[in-house]
């Protein structure tokens, strides 16, 4: 059961990032996908709640006010991903954007406390490796790396990192609370956020979405893979030790992301952007344990 549901997260964790690069191919509305998605994430999470948590459970002030700065973090994090995915490899994006534990690392250290170990010392230099062998003049029929990639790939970063951020504040102030409620409320806040954004900018997308069939299908399989890297996480995370855990789920997420890039979208890497996955690769391995 623990392999099924470790393999389970990493496909879900891949298909998220593949799913967004062929929307971006056949589509190119970022607003769109995102609302889907973070619609049919939250239908789940309200399904498991309703059956699962007491009535009294179902709204709870704090974890609601956690959940709204949550989503608009996990708002931003989405449409900058979706851009980033469409303007440069899917590999190389995936990796960056796995850097962003060095924030909730940071904020642990600085703020909580936390102690300094050798692993993350480690994972520090190795992070600081991947980033430099990310730079340098492109070789030729190389995957390109544009500035804008840059600007989109550390927007998501971030704002990933500040969701980690909050989460880790949410369970220090209710440890094993709520958990399936910050999720849902966090999911139906995103909702909203990008319906309010489709509203606004409805005559171009409207227009658009007229014109393609079957675009439904890449937001709501998205959705339903992102509340499935939740649901398998917590299961996975009940029966097994996190401290191996998460270092396992985040170097398979890397590896498989990486492969399907290079399979199914043709983008091929030159010697240092290999070397920075490798890397990279360490220092995500190290920093989790």
């Amino acid at each position: 059961m623990n392999m099924i549901c470790f393999f389970g997260i990493i496909l879900c964790a891949c298909a998220q990032s593949l799913l967004a690069k062929a929307c971006s191919h056949s589509t190119n509305n970022p607003i769109y996908f995102n609302m889907e998605k973070a619609l049919f994430a939250f239908l789940p999470f309200a399904a498991v709640v309703a059956v699962t948590s007491a009535p009294s459970r179902w709204f709870h002030a704090e974890t609601a006010i956690f959940a709204f700065f949550f989503a608009v973090s996990l708002c931003i994090s989405m449409y900058a991903g979706y851009q980033a995915l469409k303007l440069g490899p899917v590999s190389l994006t995936s990796l960056i954007v796995s850097f962003s534990l060095i924030i909730p690392c940071a904020y642990g250290i600085l703020f909580l406390h936390e102690p300094i170990t050798f692993f993350k010392s480690t994972g520090f230099v190795f992070l600081l490796a991947a980033i430099l062998l990310t730079n340098g003049k492109r070789e030729h029929n190389t995957v390109p790396v544009s500035k804008k990639w840059a600007k989109f790939t550390l927007l998501t970063l971030v704002s990933n990192g500040l969701c980690s951020c909050l989460q880790k504040q949410h369970q220090t102030k209710y440890p094993g609370l709520y958990l399936n409620e910050f999720m849902c409320d966090s999911m139906l806040f995103a909702t909203l956020i990008f319906a309010a954004a489709f509203v606004i900018s409805r005559r171009k997308t409207v227009s658009l979405l007229k014109t393609k069939k079957g675009i439904h299908k890449f937001g709501i399989l998205s959705g339903f893979a992102n509340a499935g890297v939740n649901f398998l996480t917590l299961a996975l995370a009940a029966r097994s030790d996190a401290s191996a855990l998460f270092p396992l789920i985040s170097a398979g997420t890397i590896v498989s992301t990486s492969a399907a890039g290079i399979l199914l979208f043709r983008e091929r890497l030159e010697k240092r952007q290999l070397a920075a996955l490798l890397a990279g690769f360490a220092a995500v391995v190290c920093l989790k344990l």
